[in-house]
Order: C-alpha cells, then structure tokens, then sequence
C-alpha cells in the first residue's frame, strides 16, 4: 500500500512540473521554451542519466501546427486539376510503352504518390538561375520520370511523339531515368543510383558553397531539393554523408524524404515506424526536421484529442497498420483506430465512415506542403523535410496502397477508365482504354496558370545549358620546365607527383586561369608528397584557418607539424579516401558547372596502387600498368617495388601510354567528357 501511495504522489509532482513547463511555454515562447530544456538535458547528463533515444523524436504528427501555417498564394482547385492532368497522361505514357509489347518497363505509383509534392515546388518555390538568383537545382526520384515529362510537354519543350516512345531512345524518346548524357538539354544531374543521389546533392551544396567562397559565383542564393524515398534511405552512403551537411553549414541543401511506406517489393517498416527512425538520423546530424504526416481533415480531430489518446493511439501502431488503412473502407478504418480504447470511439462519434476514410496523408495536401517548404527556404541550415503519402495514390483499386504498387506498370481496361473519371480527364471511355494523351488546351485557364507560374520564377526546369565562359589558355611554354624532363633538374630522375605538382602550382600562378583550378586530392596528400599544394593552394574551409600548424616540442627545433594554410579563398579539397564519395565529387566536379554557367580546370587525383578503385568508369586492373608510389614503380597486389620491365597485361598491351597512366591519374580539362 505504501509504494502504490508513493507511486501517485510521484505522478502528481510529475503533473505539478509539466503544468509550469507548459506555463514557461505560454510566458516565453517555443524557442526560449526549448533552450530551458536542453539545459535540462545537460543537467541530466551531468549526473548520468540516461536522456537520448526518444529525445530525437517528435510526436507522430505534423510539425508545423495548423494555427502556424502561411496563408497559401496559389488557386486549390487549379492546382488539383493540373496534378490530375499530369497524373493521367504520366500514366498513360508508361501504359501506352506496355501496350507495345516490348517489355519497356516504366513505373506509374511513384509520381502518382507525390505529384502534389512536386506540383507544390514547381508552382511556387523552384527557381530558375538569372541575374539576380542563383539557381535551384532539382534533384527527385527517378521512377517519378513519367511526371516530369508530362509536365514538359504541357510546358511546350517535349512533343507528344517523344513521349510516347517511352524508354525508346533509338526513336528519339525520352531515356528512362534522369541523366544528363541521355538527355544534355534537360536533366540537370543524375539521381536514380540508390544512395549516391542522395550524397551527389550534399556535394553539389557543398560545391556551390565552394563556388561562392572562391568568387566563382556570386552570392546570390540558390537551393539544391533533393527528393529520396523512404526505401531508399537505407542506403548506408545516405546517413554516412547527412553529417557533411551539417557540418559545413549547408543552409542550401533541402532534402525531402519521400515516406510511402512501401519499397520496390512490400513495406519498408511494417513493424516499425519509418517516419521517426528518420527522424531520429536527420536530428542526430543536425539538421531541421519537419514532419508532415496528416493532411488538414486531421487537424479538428487532433485539436479535440486534448487528452492525447488517439495520438497515443497513432504512436503505437506501426507502418504495416498504416498500410492496412489503405485498403479498408470508412468502418474498418474506425474499427482500426479505436482499437480497444472506446474514448477514441466516442472522439470519432461525430465523424462519418465516409469522412474517416477520405482523410489524407500530408502529402496529398498542398497546405501542408507548402508550409513545409515555406519554412525550410528560410531555414539557417540543411532541411530534411519527412513527407507522408500512399503510393500508388489515385490509381484505385489497381495499386493505391497495395504492396505490389511499385511492379504495377500496367493495369486493366477497367482500371483505366476508373483512374480517368477519378482524374475528370474529358475522354470517353475507349480512349482511357487506349491510354490517350489529353492535355488542355493553351487558352485554358489551367494551362494558363501553369504557363505564367513558371514564367515567375524564372522558367522552365529542369534545364541543363552549356553556355559557358572560355577561358584563355596559356602557351604551351609555361611548361618548358617540364617538358624537358629530368634536364631540368641536372640529369636527376623527375617523380610523375612532383612534376604534377609544378604543373599546378604554375597554373595557379597564372593570372588566365588560375582562378580556375580546382584541385581534389584524398586524404594521404603527405605519402604522396603533394603537400606543398597545402600553401600553394591552400586548403577550402568556408570557415577559414581555426587552428595554426606550431612546432613539435617532442622533437628537435628542425622538425615541425606539416605547414599548411585554410581559408574560404582556398582551392586544395581534401577528400576522405572511400571510393563511393570519390566518385560522387567526381560527378558533381565537372569540368563545367551546368547550373552556374562556370568553366574551371579539375584537377582528380584518385587512388590506385591500393586495391582496384572504380571511380568514373576508370579502373586500376591488378595486372595493369604499375602505379606509381614514394616516386618509385609499385605493384597493387604485390605491395612492393614492381620488378623492372614486368610486362603489362595481354587486354591492355595495346592501349596508348596515356590511357595507361589514366586509372592512377585523372586530368580533367575543358572538352574532356570522358
């Protein structure tokens, strides 16, 4: 009896605090609010009591309340009318590619589900470069490719014939997936790769951190939004690069995490809850997290659930429950969310069937969305933004929330005309059999309102130019050192890095180009004796030189700490050594910035004497040329000196000395696409 007395009289004090927490709330405000209890958490960890985990989550709901939403700039009902009209005619691109009976594949779900999502970012938020801004770059799910092109031929830069070769480059039809050499014109940057898209759009943020600081673009803003679905945020380069962001203050980059809940073969999480596991990464990055899960016909019931329980209810079930919902009518969806707990019955009593199942995620509603972009344009450091959806949405009966939503890439004659009279697209019912294109035409008010939203910000995208500044070369003779070899230097044996290293070193002294050398070299510049770049070109830190290299006192005076000096001015990019990150900056320092109209020389060096790195689509063979390492021929497999005159492999006896060099070393310059 005594413990049970002691046990409520702790959970009456423990009211008696969250009633004055709740009061510093109303008196301070959230911010102050949220500064007194990260203190607390201090105070806890002081003296060592547990206070993680589930600190690095928010209640399964919305972050942004209702009563702080913006007021939306934009028509509803036009804007719903244009997402159906692009819904239907993506899906009828990959129906009409199935009907030819050529196993063309395409998907159909994955637009489906976040058409409102992209249609929101397009009508009022992804800005084309101009004088003035610098430029988005739109970086999204590649199965949602179908929408895009739909979306291009409203727009008036596809026709309808590249459309409907879907996936049939020979006839001129639109590629698959997002990529800049299947379509030079079009796509910005690839983004399909699991897991590498996702680290590509941290380094192009990083990258255009590196523009501005080095003076080569002017500080005039630009974002880079990166959409990735909730199955592909398993990728272990995904976490492995979100603290990059964080770190380097990339108040640029916008990601926004796409939870259908469902992956290529079935549920993600079915047993667990995707949304906060996210969370729960992104926050222990540092990045902002806002979480859009419910769509408005949640907020009246939210905001009477004073007591929290259908919240409690919502924690407590899981993905697989989420997916359950989907398919059951208005009654199974209350028998559902009442469980065993009839004061959730009686908080639904006032809600029909009908009501309960036309309830939306978040991320079918554009006022959700739109305060959710809203808010991380204006945020002060990276974004992840958890959108909440049903994959498949609007398909029916055909794949809307089934787990074979993603392989559905066709559907019946039935299914067809029901996904035609949901979207009110005005063809009878042998032409939605058909899948027939149906756009509006150019003096509809739909067509209208896309036309000149577009026109606001700046024009159309994705756009790729290849309008850039040439750059004047120097003569030849700049590298009269080097071209007279080793009589440069009384007769001794030149080593390839040294000879790089002047190579750079006069071209960052020269007052053309200079500017424009962008060295990346791994972090191991001192075995290879490269560290000399550190003063030549200094090493870019956006935050300047924090710490200054001082003498060793453990050795004599003639030894010091290696000389180098970081600035936001520098060239030098130290990179980590993993192979996966090599090549992601790879693809994102081309030799040209297609975004920002800027030209510069790129300078890669990469590993190959350790292993057999694929970067690029270059590869060190094990019975390759040997590399070359401390300035002395060295085997990859053998890990010592090469034995003089070993022969070089039978596949690539015949290959030019150039392309043998090239796995140890790549020069990237001007033209070279390669």
């Amino acid at each position: 009896m005594g413990n049970n007395t002691q046990l409520d009289d702790w959970r009456l004090e423990q009211e008696e605090w969250l009633e004055a927490l709740e009061e510093v709330i109303e008196a301070q405000g959230k911010e102050k609010s949220a500064e007194l209890f990260q203190r607390l958490r201090y105070l806890l960890a002081r003296h060592g009591a547990a206070n993680g985990g589930p600190a690095l989550n928010t209640p399964y709901k919305n972050t942004i309340p209702p009563d702080a939403q913006p007021d939306y700039p934009g028509d509803l009902e036009l804007e719903r009318r244009i997402e159906n009209v692009i819904r239907w005619n993506a899906q009828a691109m990959v129906l009409q590619a199935q009907d030819k009976n050529l196993a063309l594949g395409g998907h159909i779900a994955t637009y489906a589900a976040c058409a409102t999502m992209l249609e929101v970012l397009f009508h009022h938020f992804l800005r084309k470069r101009s004088e003035e801004y610098g430029g988005d770059l739109f970086m999204f799910q590649g199965h949602a490719s179908p929408g895009i092109y739909a979306r291009a031929v409203w727009e008036g830069r596809l026709d309808l014939q590249q459309i409907a070769d879907f996936r049939q480059e020979l006839l001129q039809g639109v590629s698959s997936y997002p990529h800049p050499r299947r379509m030079p014109k079009f796509w910005q940057a690839p983004t399909v790769s699991m897991g590498l898209g996702p680290m590509t759009a941290v380094y192009q943020a990083r990258f255009y951190k590196y523009l501005e600081t080095r003076g080569l673009k002017l500080k005039n803003g630009g974002k880079v939004w990166h959409y990735i679905g909730d199955g592909e945020i398993d990728e272990p380069e995904i976490y492995g690069t979100i603290g990059v962001a964080s770190r380097e203050n990339l108040d640029n980059l916008i990601f926004v995490v796409h939870c259908n809940l469902q992956r290529l073969d079935g549920p993600v999480r079915g047993n667990g809850k995707i949304i906060q596991e996210v969370e729960r990464h992104f926050y222990g990055a540092s990045w902002d997290v806002i979480k859009v899960v419910w769509g408005s016909e949640w907020d009246e019931l939210l905001a009477k659930d004073e007591e929290g329980i259908l919240l409690a209810r919502l924690e407590q079930m899981v993905d697989g429950d989420f997916q359950e919902i989907t398919n059951l009518d208005g009654a199974g969806v209350r028998k559902k969310l009442v469980g065993d707990d009839q004061r959730i019955a009686a908080l639904l009593a006032d809600y029909s069937d009908d009501q309960l199942k036309a309830m939306r995620r978040g991320g079918h509603d554009a006022l959700k969305v739109y305060a959710a972009y809203e808010q991380a344009v204006r945020a002060n450091k990276p974004v992840a933004i958890i959108v909440k959806t049903v994959k498949g949405y609007g398909m029916g009966k055909a794949a809307e929330g089934k787990n074979k939503a993603h392989q559905t890439k066709d559907i019946s004659a039935d299914a067809r005309v029901e996904t035609k009279n949901r979207y009110e697209i005005p063809i009878s019912d042998e032409e939605a059999k058909a899948a027939k294109f149906w756009y509006p035409d150019p003096e509809d008010p739909a067509t209208k309102y896309l036309l000149e939203h577009r026109k606001a910000l700046g024009g159309f995208l994705p756009e790729r130019s290849e309008d850039y500044p040439q750059l004047e070369l120097p003569e030849v003779s700049l590298f009269e050192k080097q071209l007279q070899g080793s009589e440069s230097a009384g007769g001794k044996a030149f080593s390839t890095t040294a000879a790089m290293i002047d190579i750079m070193t006069q071209l960052i002294r020269n007052k053309e180009v200079g500017k424009y050398i962008v060295p990346i070299v791994p972090d191991e510049a001192q075995t290879f004796g490269m560290e000399p770049l550190f003063n030549s070109a200094q090493i870019w830190n956006q935050k300047g030189q924090p710490v200054h290299p001082a003498r060793n006192r453990h050795f004599s005076n003639q030894i010091q700490r290696i000389r180098y000096r970081a600035g936001a001015a520098g060239r030098h990019q130290r990179r980590r050594r993993h192979s996966l990150v090599h090549s992601s900056r790879h693809g994102v320092q081309q030799p040209r910035h297609p975004y920002h109209s800027v030209l510069y020389l790129l300078f890669h060096v990469r590993f190959s004497a350790r292993g057999r790195p694929r970067l690029g689509g270059c590869r060190h063979d094990v019975q390759g040329f040997p590399a070359r390492r401390h300035g002395r021929p060295y085997h990859a497999e053998r890990r010592g000196p090469a034995t003089p005159g070993w022969p070089l492999a039978p596949h690539r006896a015949n290959r030019t000395f150039r392309d043998q060099l090239r796995p140890g070393l790549c020069l990237r310059t001007g033209r070279d696409r390669s």
